[in-house]
């Protein structure tokens, strides 16, 4: 099993190489923040020992981005990304992206109010976006995809 950085997909770093770092500390003003998925969290749901995540923002208009990279565990490391501002459209916008990209996206239906996976068998890594509300949280572990629901699910409703 492949872990850190340099296993994930080029686009997945890539994307997160040009944003900025708001603070060693993981702590970010404003409402949306990684606090809203605390590492005692991430760690219960998805069965790993992590660490305070760091916490990178960008502003895209009225859109507010947070990503929160936790550092490695056992199985490697975790990605949270949390987004604002998103409607359906936009959500499917993020769905063509991503399947642009190759990547075998599947549909999850009856989950929060539109969502998408998709697993990258050779990392062992299973990523779910789901929108609900104007929020988009997209988690991506080395975990079953009943773990990365359950996260979600406790990050919608915190």
């Amino acid at each position: 099993m492949s872990s850190g950085p340099a296993a994930w997909p080029v686009w997945l770093v890539a994307w997160f190489a040009g944003w900025r770092r708001d603070g060693a500390d993981g702590a970010t003003s404003g409402a949306l923040s990684c606090a809203r998925a605390p590492a005692a969290l991430v760690s219960a749901d998805l069965g790993q020992k992590i660490g305070v995540p760091q916490e990178n923002t960008d502003q895209a208009g009225a859109a507010t981005f947070v990503s929160c990279m936790y550092n490695e565990g056992a199985q490697g490391q975790v990605i949270i990304v949390l987004r604002d501002h998103q409607d359906a459209t936009t959500f499917e916008k993020w769905v063509k992206i991503y399947k642009s990209q190759g990547l075998p996206v599947k549909v999850l239906r009856n989950f929060e109010d539109e969502a998408f996976s998709f697993v990258l068998p050779a990392l062992d890594t299973a990523s779910v976006l789901a929108r609900k509300g104007d929020l988009v949280v997209e988690v991506d572990a080395e975990a079953s995809l009943n773990q990365v629901k359950t996260l979600e699910t406790h990050i919608f409703n915190g």
